[in-house]
């Protein structure tokens, strides 16, 4: 049940914000970095939700609702965030970040929506 939740949820979030508009554009690296670092941000993603804080350092924590609270590091390059977790042994990825039609709020390439605060 708490699966289908976070789809309905994720779903509405993503029709209220405008995910397939024609204004949407990705972000660039400097654009990426002034979103997210230093802050930590909400996020919804198809299987869980939670918290990801952005450290100037390098260094990312996190809080999630289905794989508890890690750490990591991230960076930007190539404009896409790259993220690789500590209890990960690979890389969990780079993804594109591209802009909604509400101010706040990105779209990773892999569905997960960020809210940047």
């Amino acid at each position: 049940m708490k699966y289908m939740t976070s789809i309905v949820a994720f779903v509405g979030l993503a029709a209220s914000i405008g995910v397939a508009d024609a204004k949407q554009r990705y972000l660039g690296d400097a654009e990426i970095k002034k979103e997210i670092t230093g802050k930590c941000n909400s996020y919804l993603s198809e299987d869980s939700e939670g918290t990801i804080c952005y450290k100037s350092n390098g260094w990312i924590t996190y809080n999630d609702s289905e794989f508890g609270k890690g750490s990591g590091r991230w960076q930007v390059k190539g404009g896409k965030i790259c993220e690789k977790y500590d209890d990960s042994p690979e890389d969990s990825g780079c993804s594109k970040v591209r802009t909604t039609n509400r101010d706040g709020y990105y779209l990773f390439e892999d569905g997960t929506m960020l809210r940047s605060r």
